[in-house]
Parts: C-alpha cells; sequence; structure tokens
C-alpha cells in the first residue's frame, strides 16, 4: 500500500482553477455528447450513453463509488494501471479532486485522468487521507461536526446526479 500525499486547501476559493478547468471539461464533454447524438441520427432515449462515451472520449473519468458512515466519508476511485506516482489529491471541505498524469505502466500510452468528487457536506479537511493499493485510490474525510451514522451515497455514475442509498 502507498500513502497518497494530500494538497490541503484552507478555502474552497483555492480550489476554484481546478474547479474551473472542471467547467472547461464539462463544456467539451457536452459537446462531444452532442456530436455523438447526431451521429446516430438525432436518436432519442441514449442521452446517458452518449454522455458516457464522450466522458470517457474527453477525461478517460475513473469509476468511483463513495459510502458514509460512522461520521466519515469513504471513496475508492478506480485506478487499474496507474502508478502511485502520477496521483494528485488536493482536498477541500466540500470538494476532493484527483488527477493522475503521466502514470500508465505496461506500455500503455499515457494519459491525463481527473475526477471531481463533491461530498454530500462538509469535511475537515485535515482528517482527509488517501493511499494507493492494488488500482485502487481510497480516500477518507471525517465530517465536519457530523455525528456518526446517517445514510449511504450509492456509486458515483459520471454525468449523473449523486443518488443516496439507506444504509
Amino acid at each position: 500500500m502507498h500513502n497518497i500525499k494530500i494538497k490541503r486547501v484552507e478555502s474552497d476559493a483555492d480550489l476554484l482553477p481546478m474547479l474551473g478547468e472542471f467547467e472547461r471539461l464539462i463544456d467539451e464533454i457536452t459537446r462531444r455528447a452532442y456530436q455523438r447524438f447526431e451521429e446516430r441520427g438525432r436518436e432519442h432515449g441514449r442521452d446517458l450513453d452518449d454522455w458516457l462515451l464522450a466522458e470517457s472520449d474527453v477525461l478517460g473519468a475513473p469509476a468511483a463509488e463513495m459510502t458514509e458512515s460512522k461520521g466519515e466519508f469513504q471513496v475508492a476511485v478506480a485506478l487499474n494501471g496507474f502508478k502511485p506516482t502520477g496521483i494528485s489529491v488536493i482536498a477541500g471541505s466540500r470538494d476532493t479532486i484527483v488527477t493522475v498524469k503521466n502514470g500508465i505502466s505496461d506500455g500503455l500510452p499515457s494519459m491525463k485522468v481527473m475526477r471531481h468528487i463533491r461530498y454530500p457536506q462538509l469535511v475537515e479537511v485535515e482528517t482527509v487521507r488517501a493511499s494507493f493499493d492494488n488500482g485502487i485510490l481510497s480516500i477518507t474525510a471525517a465530517k465536519a461536526g457530523a455525528a456518526p451514522g446517517g445514510p449511504a451515497m450509492d456509486e458515483l455514475r459520471p454525468g449523473e446526479p449523486h443518488r443516496w442509498k439507506a444504509s
């Protein structure tokens, strides 16, 4: 297991440059999804497929899952094939941003991968921890002033709103 260094920011405003990059990428994904829609002859009912394929084209956004228990959030991000040295985690009180640059092994081409994680409530930034083992980046963050327990968040799907499930 490899511990991943966390860059902590005191103010969410410090995340604005990265969030701006995400906004630009979302615009690019939107254009690509519409292009896919038009290439299919404007057939309705496959918008999620268009979005997910476009997101993959633009970002290569990794799958992620968030759960909530005992006063903290746990996030697992699938980064199979990446080296821990290429992983960067920037944590704020509401958002965590994961980027991976030029970290692919086994002779595959290098690429940049980004994942934006928005917590459903504020977290204590100083408690955010990350480790990488067997292709999975694990991030934990304690809720700010929260009591243990509560609902759990189901799988985070690119381009979909977060879905809550009872724990």
